[in-house]
Protein backbone atom coordinates (compact mmCIF):
# COMPACT_ATOMS: atom_id res chain seq x y z
CA UNK A 1 0.00 0.00 0.00
CA UNK A 2 3.31 2.27 0.21
CA UNK A 3 1.60 4.00 4.23
CA UNK A 4 4.07 5.00 6.66
CA UNK A 5 2.18 5.17 9.87
CA UNK A 6 2.22 4.93 13.71
CA UNK A 7 1.25 1.60 15.41
CA UNK A 8 -0.47 3.76 18.09
CA UNK A 9 -2.44 5.90 15.57
CA UNK A 10 -3.32 4.36 12.08
CA UNK A 11 -5.13 7.38 11.15
CA UNK A 12 -1.46 9.54 10.74
CA UNK A 13 -0.47 8.11 7.53
CA UNK A 14 1.91 9.24 5.01
CA UNK A 15 1.97 7.90 1.68
CA UNK A 16 4.82 6.73 -0.11
CA UNK A 17 5.99 6.71 -4.18
CA UNK A 18 6.27 3.31 -5.46
CA UNK A 19 10.39 3.22 -6.02
CA UNK A 20 10.39 5.32 -2.43
CA UNK A 21 8.25 2.65 -0.86
CA UNK A 22 10.51 -0.57 -2.62
CA UNK A 23 14.01 1.52 -1.54
CA UNK A 24 12.89 1.61 2.34
CA UNK A 25 11.74 -2.61 1.71
CA UNK A 26 14.80 -3.31 0.40
CA UNK A 27 16.77 -1.40 3.44
CA UNK A 28 14.53 -3.19 5.80
CA UNK A 29 15.62 -6.15 4.21
CA UNK A 30 19.16 -6.15 4.27
CA UNK A 31 19.70 -5.03 7.91
CA UNK A 32 22.05 -5.13 9.08
CA UNK A 33 23.82 -5.70 6.12
CA UNK A 34 24.69 -2.12 3.97
CA UNK A 35 22.47 -1.58 0.84
CA UNK A 36 25.02 -1.00 -2.12
CA UNK A 37 24.07 1.58 -4.69
CA UNK A 38 24.26 -0.59 -7.12
CA UNK A 39 21.80 -3.01 -5.42
CA UNK A 40 18.81 -0.35 -5.56
CA UNK A 41 18.34 -0.21 -9.07
CA UNK A 42 17.41 -3.35 -10.15
CA UNK A 43 15.29 -3.83 -7.05
CA UNK A 44 13.47 -0.57 -7.20
CA UNK A 45 13.50 -0.11 -10.92
CA UNK A 46 13.52 -3.50 -12.80
CA UNK A 47 14.61 -3.47 -16.60
CA UNK A 48 14.53 0.23 -16.41
CA UNK A 49 17.10 0.84 -13.63
CA UNK A 50 19.92 0.71 -16.07
CA UNK A 51 18.43 4.22 -17.10
CA UNK A 52 17.66 5.86 -13.53
CA UNK A 53 20.56 8.25 -12.58
CA UNK A 54 22.15 8.41 -8.73
CA UNK A 55 20.23 11.44 -8.19
CA UNK A 56 17.28 9.27 -9.04
CA UNK A 57 18.35 7.25 -6.09
CA UNK A 58 18.96 10.37 -3.72
CA UNK A 59 15.56 11.84 -4.22
CA UNK A 60 14.09 8.80 -3.06
CA UNK A 61 15.47 8.26 -0.35
CA UNK A 62 15.84 11.57 1.03
CA UNK A 63 11.89 11.10 0.12
CA UNK A 64 11.57 8.10 3.03
CA UNK A 65 14.07 10.16 5.51
CA UNK A 66 11.24 12.90 5.21
CA UNK A 67 8.33 10.75 5.40
CA UNK A 68 9.81 8.74 8.06
CA UNK A 69 10.49 11.95 9.85
CA UNK A 70 6.91 13.14 9.13
CA UNK A 71 5.41 9.64 10.96
CA UNK A 72 8.04 10.27 13.66
CA UNK A 73 10.50 12.58 14.39
CA UNK A 74 13.39 10.27 15.57
CA UNK A 75 12.83 8.27 12.65
CA UNK A 76 14.03 10.93 10.01
CA UNK A 77 17.98 9.80 10.87
CA UNK A 78 16.89 6.12 10.79
CA UNK A 79 18.91 5.55 7.83
CA UNK A 80 22.66 6.00 7.50
CA UNK A 81 24.41 7.02 4.84
CA UNK A 82 27.83 5.02 3.90
CA UNK A 83 29.88 7.23 2.00
CA UNK A 84 30.43 6.13 -1.55
CA UNK A 85 28.69 2.44 -0.65
CA UNK A 86 25.43 2.65 -0.40
CA UNK A 87 23.02 3.24 2.64
CA UNK A 88 21.65 1.10 6.22
CA UNK A 89 19.55 1.21 8.83
CA UNK A 90 20.68 3.06 11.91
CA UNK A 91 21.27 -0.26 14.12
CA UNK A 92 21.24 1.49 16.98
CA UNK A 93 17.47 2.57 16.67
CA UNK A 94 16.06 -1.19 15.28
CA UNK A 95 17.88 -3.19 17.86
CA UNK A 96 16.26 -0.91 20.38
CA UNK A 97 12.91 -1.73 18.27
CA UNK A 98 13.55 -5.58 18.11
CA UNK A 99 14.76 -5.20 21.75
CA UNK A 100 10.98 -4.12 22.56
CA UNK A 101 9.37 -6.20 19.98
CA UNK A 102 11.00 -9.39 21.54
CA UNK A 103 10.24 -8.43 25.04
CA UNK A 104 6.53 -8.16 23.98
CA UNK A 105 6.59 -11.32 22.32
CA UNK A 106 8.16 -13.10 25.33
CA UNK A 107 5.01 -11.25 27.39
CA UNK A 108 2.60 -12.63 25.08
CA UNK A 109 3.65 -16.33 25.25
CA UNK A 110 4.16 -16.10 28.77
CA UNK A 111 0.68 -14.94 29.09
CA UNK A 112 -0.51 -17.59 26.27
CA UNK A 113 1.13 -20.11 28.50
CA UNK A 114 -0.63 -18.91 31.94
CA UNK A 115 -4.19 -19.93 30.11
CA UNK A 116 -3.52 -23.54 30.73
CA UNK A 117 -1.85 -23.15 34.11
Amino acid sequence: MNLLRRTEDINHQIRLSAPASRCLQLIIEKHPDIVTQKEFYPYVWGNKGKEKTSNTLYQNILIVRRSLGLVENELCDIIETVPRVGYKINGKIVSQEKDEIQAEKRKRTIQFWSLFY
